[in-house]
């Protein structure tokens, strides 16, 4: 059983997911094709056609995704599944939640086999992908990080699939969170229905 404080917590999270939600760059992921085109022709320059969001709405989207992937921030997916495993063994949400958490950290630690990308014949993972340009360039500045993100954006081709693929990921992680959130709000209406039956006891 779960007490007020951690149902409250389960409550957060979903509420920074409504916020998600609301952001431009879900709905213009939701209603529009993202992607880019690249197309050349004899003596004229490389033309890179975008079609990606905004760059202020991914930002302002980063900003609330932070809470659900730095541990400092209670609503975290790692700290989301303490209050998980609290749940009895054979609860279905238990399990459910998990096999989420394996799935999104299966995802991001295998490259893109259609991309197939690689800097000096190493592969990238999508989690390095997301995490440099997170730390490097969004979110926060690692001196590290953001001279690798400068080195990739450097190469326009390169660069632009770089930034493709983080938006791809970024999807990905929104598709996982409103699963989350629905388990969520299942699991807080079991356990809110368990409180006060046993309130009336």
């Amino acid at each position: 059983m779960l007490n007020l404080s951690e149902l409250k917590t389960l409550e957060l999270f979903n509420e920074k997911v409504d916020r998600l939600k609301e952001n431009s760059f879900v709905k213009h992921v939701i209603s529009q094709k993202t992607g880019f085109t690249i197309s050349w022709e004899k003596d004229k320059d490389l033309m890179i056609e975008k079609r990606f969001p905004e760059k202020e709405s991914i930002e302002a989207f980063v900003l609330t995704l932070r809470y659900f992937i730095q541990d400092n921030e209670k609503i975290s997916l790692r700290n989301i599944a303490k209050i998980y495993d609290k749940l009895p063994s054979g609860n279905q949400k238990k399990g459910l939640f998990k096999d989420a958490l394996k799935n999104l950290n299966d995802y991001l630690d295998t490259p893109d086999k259609q991309l197939n990308i690689k800097e000096n014949e190493k592969e990238l993972s999508k989690r390095e992908i997301f995490d440099i340009i997170i730390y490097g360039e969004l979110a926060h500045s690692n001196e590290k990080k953001r001279q690798i993100y400068k080195r990739w954006m450097k190469r326009p081709v390169f660069g632009v699939i770089i930034e493709n693929e983080f938006i791809i990921i970024l999807d990905y992680i929104m598709r996982i969170l409103t699963y989350l959130q629905e388990k969520n709000d299942q699991l807080i209406i079991e356990e809110t229905n368990f409180l006060d039956f046993n309130h009336l006891l």
